[in-house]
């Protein structure tokens, strides 16, 4: 794979190129700019690449669930962890993270859509997202996969929360809460329906 760029240099345009390895799979693009005549650069590199075999992303919210009772953080001795402290172990931990707000929907308004408390204007559980916000399903949903949530507790519904935006399956409880359990089991009814395409799932549950 070579990318190919012209570069102007003085009066003149001077061919560059940049030879990435085939075996990287990648379309490279090489853009320079010369600053002050000769010897001064500013190049920016992009590498395309589309994996053909798409992984399936599981986005998991464990509501009420404090960071502080996880045994990958120290836990607290009244709950133990081991699966969560399993993938941790084995993942990428992030030890500097805090939600917006302790309120459910607006602190997974700010998780879907990535804008503070200030942009979405939600507070409450009772306010719902605007349709004009841009969601994480909805930039799943465009690059070609299938999207499923399943929540637990009412106040997600869509009527109230907004947040089925982008999801091509979206279920929530009409009354209260449910057990996490039925949420995941849900969740797995749906899967075939992908038929193969690659998955953006969020699972919600609120019996931590």
């Amino acid at each position: 794979v070579v990318a190919e760029t012209t570069t102007r240099y003085g009066d003149a345009w001077r061919q560059a190129e940049l030879a990435v390895p085939a075996s990287a799979g990648v379309d490279a693009v090489l853009a320079v700019q010369v600053v002050d005549g000769p010897g001064v650069w500013i190049a920016e590199e992009r590498f395309d690449a589309v994996d053909p075999s798409p992984p399936t992303v599981l986005l998991l919210t464990s509501d009420t669930h404090r960071g502080d009772h996880l045994g990958a953080f120290g836990g607290s001795g009244d709950v133990a962890t081991p699966t969560l402290d399993a993938l941790a172990d084995e993942g990428s931990v992030f030890t500097n993270c805090f939600a917006p707000t302790n309120v459910t929907n607006p602190s997974h308004m700010a998780l879907m859509t990535g804008l503070p408390l200030r942009d979405t204007r939600v507070t409450n559980n009772a306010t719902s997202l605007s349709s004009a916000a841009n969601t994480l399903a909805e930039e799943f949903r465009r690059a070609g996969y299938r999207t499923f949530a399943a929540t637990s507790v009412m106040h997600l519904k869509p009527s109230q929360s907004g947040l089925d935006q982008g999801f091509d399956r979206y279920d929530s409880p009409d009354q209260n809460r449910r057990d996490g359990k039925v949420a995941v089991e849900t969740l797995l009814r749906w899967v075939p329906e992908a038929d193969g395409a690659p998955l953006f799932v969020w699972l919600h549950v609120y019996d931590a």
